[in-house]
């Protein structure tokens, strides 16, 4: 299993763009996904996101990017892994 602190990481880069108006971050299961964020694409570029044209959105692991192959949607890696949204500025929290 794994513990708070296995988060660490996450923490750190989440403080950093929690401020980056109007994207949409969502975390699902060991990424980080930021959804309608092209203009802030060098910055997340430099803290080690990578672009996934198939989810349209930068990902963060913590770790280089690897080349994975999978039919998988952004909506199947949710129901897999679980996902929570982070409330950023500039964007309203929807709730259903």
């Amino acid at each position: 299993g794994w513990e708070p602190q296995d988060l660490t990481p996450f923490t750190d880069v989440l403080n950093k763009i929690m401020h980056f108006e109007g994207m949409k971050i969502e975390i699902i299961g060991f990424w980080i996904y930021c959804f309608e964020s092209w203009e802030y694409r060098e910055l997340l570029a430099n803290m080690g996101f990578w672009f996934s044209k198939k989810h349209k959105a930068w990902v963060y692991s913590g770790t280089a990017k690897k080349k994975i192959r999978t039919k998988n949607t952004t909506a199947d890696i949710r129901n897999m892994w679980g996902s929570v949204e982070v409330e950023t500025e500039g964007r309203e929290k929807i709730t259903a």
